[in-house]
């Protein structure tokens, strides 16, 4: 049986991802990716990450963590709103000397503040740097999630070319060992030429087995990392000779520092720290508050008895002085007036609170060096991923090329035996040579599809990215080449 590299790549099959992201707002197309898988569709990586996500227990609820917190954080504008208390009461005394007494008291309360030195907007930014950094984690584990299922989908499309090789390889190497069989048999071959043809087809049905082997181990992977009960069709078919768009160096590492997962955290945290350090420069100033109530009380009802009174406080503190002051008006209608002024002073309360804003500060300035560096190194990464994908590619080629080499010894092999000029255990070795080098070309190829999904992480592009939109990171110079 003769093989041919088109006829190879035919039986040969390699991930090309699909083109969609895996955010948690794409849960709808996970549920048509279980659908699917639930009766019997073919399966894209995309659509394999998205399982993966969608049947992941512990980022299910962790979203839901999540989105409880941000509604807690949206509900919390309710503290810029007015307090409102209501109390009622019953006083009832028996004397032994004198008259007994009983009043029932209602009433109400508002608490309204009018300034609080903007600790409250500062709490506020600081819970809600808190929540986007959250979320960045979040979302930098369902790109973890979903990578591990995209390599467990390659990794088994990648086996099963391997395996589909092997047994192509044996079944050509079983038909020349028959022919050789026959020759020996009409004295045309020597039974050396059978032995060590049974010897080369033994090593091949050894190896034969160890593919099997890898192919259930890597379905049974692919199965977990899905949540699935059985193993899904696959859809997506590996080119062995797929190039990529030629790519720019420069902007890919612009785009890396800009869109880098890893990079969005950093950030994050430094929005977090910028309003600590916020907090804690304005800790000091002091908060305004307006308290308004009032009250009636009576023995029986209705009550006629009646007071109210409004107040302005001033709170501060600091760390060398804390207090407040409160000036009270009121009256008990239809005689009673009163006034009420309050003052309190404490003198060095926390005098280590004076190094909390250079503290905040220096926090600040480190996250902000980290988040340079951060950058700085996502630039290389994403260089030094261009130059993998770059090697990678060569490898590809250099195998293609050696098991067009290999299939022409093949064929000549072929020749000469047909022509008597050599036996067919020479064949046999030939098609032997030409399946290591099928192998070897198909282990670049999943090598060079590795290489470019590390590059598309770093860029935060969905599978398939650099092969759908890699032209806009295009190479305007020619200096790199895909």
């Amino acid at each position: 049986m003769r093989h041919s590299l088109p006829q190879l790549l035919s039986i040969c099959v390699v991930v090309v991802a699909g083109c969609a992201s895996w955010h948690p707002a794409t849960s709808g197309l996970s549920a048509d990716a279980f659908q699917r898988a639930q009766a019997g569709a073919s399966l894209t990586a995309t659509d394999a990450a998205l399982l993966a996500i969608a049947n992941s227990p512990e980022l299910s609820a962790e979203g839901a963590r999540l989105d409880l917190r941000k509604d807690a954080w949206r509900l919390g504008i309710r503290a810029w709103m007015p307090k409102l208390t209501f109390a009622c009461g019953d006083d009832e005394r028996v004397s032994l000397y004198g008259p007994d007494s009983h009043t029932r008291t209602l009433s109400a309360r508002v608490d309204q503040p009018i300034w609080d030195g903007g600790r409250l907007a500062a709490a506020r930014t600081l819970e809600n740097a808190d929540l986007a950094l959250s979320t960045a984690d979040h979302e930098r584990s369902l790109r973890q999630v979903g990578e591990t299922a995209i390599t467990a989908y390659r990794s088994v499309l990648a086996s099963r070319a391997r395996l589909a090789i092997r047994k192509g390889s044996l079944a050509a190497s079983v038909d020349e060992r028959a022919i050789i069989a026959a020759e020996v048999a009409l004295g045309l071959a020597i039974a050396n030429d059978l032995s060590d043809a049974d010897l080369q087809i033994a090593d091949m049905d050894s190896e034969l087995t160890v593919a099997e082997m890898a192919l259930s181990v890597a379905e049974d992977q692919l199965i977990e990392a899905l949540g699935l009960d059985g193993m899904p069709v696959l859809a997506d078919e590996l080119s062995l000779l797929s190039r990529y768009p030629s790519l720019d160096a420069g902007r890919a590492a612009c785009m890396a520092a800009e869109r880098s997962p890893e990079v969005a955290s950093a950030r994050h945290e430094v929005e977090k720290k910028r309003a600590q350090a916020k907090a804690a420069m304005t800790s000091w100033l002091p908060t305004i508050g307006l308290i308004a109530s009032a009250q009636v009380s009576g023995a029986t009802l209705p009550l006629t008895r009646g007071s109210w009174s409004v107040g302005l406080s001033v709170d501060f503190a600091g760390p060398l002085a804390s207090g407040g002051s409160a000036a009270t008006i009121g009256g008990e209608p239809p005689f009673d007036t009163s006034a009420q002024t309050q003052h309190r002073l404490t003198v060095v309360p926390d005098p280590t609170a004076l190094l909390n804003a250079p503290a905040a500060a220096v926090d600040l300035a480190l996250q902000e060096q980290l988040l340079a560096r951060l950058m700085a190194r996502a630039r290389r990464t994403a260089r030094a991923a261009i130059v993998s994908l770059e090697l990678a590619e060569r490898k590809r080629d250099a195998a293609a090329r050696a098991l067009e080499l290999a299939g022409s010894r093949l064929r000549l092999a072929r020749l000469l035996t047909s022509m008597g000029q050599a036996v067919h255990l020479e064949a046999v070795k030939a098609e032997l040579a030409r399946a290591e080098k099928a192998i070897d070309l198909v282990d670049a190829a999943a090598a060079m599809v590795v290489a470019a999904r590390e590059l598309e992480r770093l860029l935060d592009m969905p599978p398939g990215g650099l092969l759908a939109d890699g032209a806009m990171l295009g190479d305007d110079t020619g200096g790199a080449t895909q």
